[in-house]
């Protein structure tokens, strides 16, 4: 599935994934959006964040 996001990107599409598999979204996302309860609670470009960041605000 990666690979066929990453050549609809290339190719000039725009997607909105809903995603907890963080190998997915670390291939394919140039931003990355956090919510909780509703609310955003992270946002910014994928390369500026690291995975630790990220796995901060993620809860099971």
């Amino acid at each position: 599935m990666a690979e066929l996001m990453l050549a609809k990107k290339e190719a000039g599409a725009s997607f909105l994934i809903v995603e907890q598999n963080l190998t997915l979204v670390d291939r394919v996302a140039d931003r990355i959006v956090i919510m909780d309860h509703g609310e955003i609670v992270l946002s910014a470009p994928a390369s500026e964040l690291d995975r630790q960041q990220i796995l901060a605000h993620l809860t099971v």
